[in-house]
This record gives structure tokens, sequence and C-alpha cells, in this order.
């Protein structure tokens, strides 16, 4: 079944993940030119009983070329998947997003409101609000002028989903929320998922918000790349708590 199209347009690889933990990447310029006519080039094979459950592109720098909405999409297209896939007909989904994760798993409860628990860390709650925070660290206060061009691309590039927010989000489902960020983060800045969400959901007993002083963007690993086990440990404990 189709799920979703993008043209390879403006990157030069594509990685593709399977429900096993399989995984290939390779350049795009590998991949055949053919008609209309033709049935299409395969990505990957499979085994017998697995399938592709996300791919996405990304340039040789290691950026993801579909744009932060992007996230929202492909989250959306997965989670109307997974209720296709009968090894885990009538189970709770759980989401835990980090950065752009973070932002997408917020997002997404405005179509998938049934979602029982969700873990978001040093995430926002728009994607135009950090169009807006990165363009002032660029052109300064003239990125205001700017914006109402990036929302009407946004609009025309991703419909709806453009202007999803978590805070619609939240109040669209009734799903626990586990709310992590750093202090420290200026890639993601408190002011634009963290403390709007304390601010609006502080005395709601459905979220739980954790702050680390001393954690930049970086909240799940250190600088060693290793995990920072008392975040992952309090996301495992939410999720228990959430299923209990």
């Amino acid at each position: 079944r189709l799920m979703s199209v993008l043209c390879p347009g403006g990157f030069e690889s594509v990685l593709l993940l399977t429900r096993q933990g399989m995984a290939i990447h390779y350049a795009t310029e590998e991949v055949s030119v053919i008609g209309r006519t033709a049935a299409g080039v395969k990505g990957m094979t499979l085994a017998a009983d697995d399938a592709v459950a996300f791919a996405f592109p990304h340039n040789s720098e290691g950026e993801v070329i579909g744009g932060l909405p992007q996230g929202i999409i492909d989250l959306d297209y997965a989670i109307d998947y997974a209720y296709t896939l009968e090894e885990i007909s009538g189970l709770p989904f759980v989401l835990m997003g980090y950065s752009w994760g973070a932002l997408s798993v917020g997002n997404v409860l405005n179509y998938h409101p049934e979602v029982k628990a969700v873990a978001t860390l040093a995430g926002c709650n728009q994607t135009l609000d950090l169009i807006e925070y990165h363009g002032r660290q660029k052109v300064g206060a003239a990125v205001k002028l700017l914006m109402p061009f990036a929302r009407l691309h946004e609009f025309f590039r991703y419909g709806k989903y453009a202007f999803s927010t978590a805070m619609k989000g939240f109040a669209n489902s009734d799903c626990t929320v586990l709310v992590l960020h750093g202090a420290k983060d200026d890639t993601v800045p408190m002011e634009y998922g963290y403390d709007l969400y304390m601010k609006k959901y502080g005395d709601d007993p459905r979220f739980t918000f954790v702050k680390y002083e001393n954690y930049d963007h970086g909240l799940p690993h250190n600088a060693y790349h290793l995990l920072n086990t008392d975040v992952m440990e309090a996301v495992v404990e939410f999720f228990d708590n959430s299923l209990a």
C-alpha cells in the first residue's frame, strides 16, 4: 500500500529502516530512472514477514531535507501503518521523541489522540517557532518581515501539518505527557516548548515536567555520545507508570 511519496530533488542519499531492524543506505544516483509505465525500483529486498517502517532522505552533511513538518507527516503515516499489523493489534501506543522527534510526537496527537503516553525531550511546540528563532540568529529582527512568506511556503509544502502544534495536540488527547528539557539548550530554547507547556499544564496531573539545569540540547547523551542514564531511566519509569 502506497503511504507517501517524496520527490528526490535536493538530497543525495536515502536511508530505509525495516520493522525487524534492518537498514540500507545508498546514493540517489544509484537509483535507475524509469518511465511512467514501469513498476518502480525496489528500494531493498525484504524477508517474507518484514516491511519498511521508515524512510528518509538526507544530504552529504547528514541533514534531512524534508523539513520539520515532514517528521509529523511520517509519524502520522507510520502509526496508520502500525494499525494494519495483526501482531500488535490492540496494544497501546507510547511515543518518545528527541528534538525534531519531540516536535513530531507532540504534534501527531492532533491526528492520533488515542496514543497512551508521550515523552518529549528537548522539543518545541511548532515548526514556525524554530524557523523564527534561528532566523533571528542570522538576520536579527528583520526575520519578522520574512515570517509571512515562511508561513505561506510551509502551508503550500505541508498543508495542515505546517500549522499543527503540540499544544493543540495535548488538548486533543487524554494521554499522559513527560516533558524533559535542558536549561542550557540554545538549539531549542525552553521558551518554545517546556515553558509554554508548563504555563498551560503545570498543574495538570497528566503532565510530568523535568528540567535539567546542567544539560544543553544534547539531553539524551553526554559528550562521549553515551546515554545519560538518568534521563532514560526517567522515560522508562514514566512509560511503566502510564501503562500500569
